[in-house]
């Protein structure tokens, strides 16, 4: 049964791209209306459509992630007005929407900076762990030079530094596996941040397309 309902979503959701997702979700669940940002930081969502289906809208539109935080949504339903045609971003006049288009790819490009400086850091600490296991090799050849060198003289005490050799052997391969392991871990967080940066992308060029309309809404009203 189709439904009118109205969704006021409270949190950090503006100047993140978010008005696009809600659209895209809209309109694979076959919604109509539209969506808009509020002057008090909230997102106002218009539509009607089946009630299973704004149901589901709902839920796949509720974010909490590091460029959408969504605390709340308010919902209230109403008899549908058969008003709309398609779902579609209401938007602010021009100087406003090109504002929150350079605020919203300055918050993903931010993320990715971090994203970026993370990975940093990983890099630093596989190379201290290079050279801490670097000093171990050190170590175990120089104590193989002194066995060979005292081995007349040390014979039986050759058990005893043979037995370091092995603890020692037995460190560096613990932490060569620490090693692999913090390389893996580099590799996974590489692709997340391809992702980050192809999301990035996509929510740009959504901006760009929308200020391309606004333009061209523009001109045809001066003209």
């Amino acid at each position: 049964m189709k439904t009118r309902a109205i969704l006021k979503i409270r949190g950090d959701v503006q100047e993140a791209g978010y008005r696009a997702f809600i659209m895209r979700t809209a309109q694979k669940l076959k919604l109509v209306g539209y969506v808009e940002n509020l002057p008090d930081g909230e997102v106002r969502i218009v539509c009607e459509g089946e009630r299973k289906a704004i149901d589901e809208f709902s839920d796949k539109i509720r974010l909490k992630n590091d460029i959408v935080y969504v605390e709340s949504i308010r919902r209230s339903f109403s008899k549908p007005k058969g008003e709309f045609k398609r779902f579609e971003v209401k938007t602010g006049d021009l100087a406003y929407e090109i504002f929150q288009g350079y605020a919203t790819a300055g918050k993903h490009f931010n993320r990715l900076g971090q994203k970026i400086d993370g990975v940093g850091q990983k890099v630093e600490e596989v190379g201290q762990k290079v050279d801490i296991v670097g000093e171990n090799v050190e170590g175990v050849g120089e104590k193989v030079d002194n066995l060979t060198v005292h081995t007349d003289e040390h014979f039986n005490k050759l058990d005893e530094k043979y037995g370091v050799v092995s603890e020692t052997l037995i460190s560096m391969n613990n932490k060569y596996d620490v090693l692999s392991e913090t390389l893996v871990s580099m590799n996974n967080e590489q692709t997340r941040t391809r992702e980050e940066l192809t999301r990035a992308v996509d929510s740009l060029n959504t901006l760009v397309n929308s200020v391309n309309v606004l333009i061209k809404e523009h001109i045809e009203k001066e003209k």
